[in-house]
């Protein structure tokens, strides 16, 4: 009788700890560098599978241009697959400036993707947050 005790016991405690599991949280933190102009504004998007991918961001972050390296976190994450996608607005429209498929403004991808030719999809620049903290690099090209 004992063992099926703790049997019962263990299969209990699996029940009650996965849903605790599926809940975990954490942030992103993002360093993007170089930029070589000091002007206009960065704008940094968070998708994760469910948004559309370069449409609605999960989250959205903007910050002026002062230095050559910028920092961001997205927090209280759901585990799960994410990717970041950033442009520096240099003529502040607020809309990133594409000649045919050529960008006319900085930009970066996680992963540190870069197309080579059309547009990238969340699978080319997913990553996963699988711990408390996720830190990731993206290069900003121009």
């Amino acid at each position: 009788m004992s063992m099926y005790k703790t049997v019962l016991v263990m299969l209990l405690i699996g029940i009650l700890a996965t849903p605790l599991l599926s809940e975990q949280k954490g942030t992103i933190n993002v360093t993007l560098k170089p930029f070589k102009k000091m002007q206009g504004t960065l704008f940094i998007c968070l998708y994760d599978p469910k948004e559309k991918f370069l449409g609605n961001p999960l989250q959205a972050i903007q910050k002026p241009v002062t230095s050559n390296v910028i920092e961001v976190s997205f927090q209280n994450l759901p585990y799960g697959d994410y990717a970041v996608t950033a442009y520096q607005d240099l003529n502040q429209n607020k809309k990133f400036d594409i000649i045919l498929v050529f960008p006319q403004e900085p930009w970066g991808l996680s992963e540190n993707f870069v197309p080579s030719i059309g547009t990238p999809t969340f699978n080319d620049c997913k990553f996963p947050l699988n711990s408390p903290e996720k830190s990731i690099d993206i290069k900003i090209r121009d």
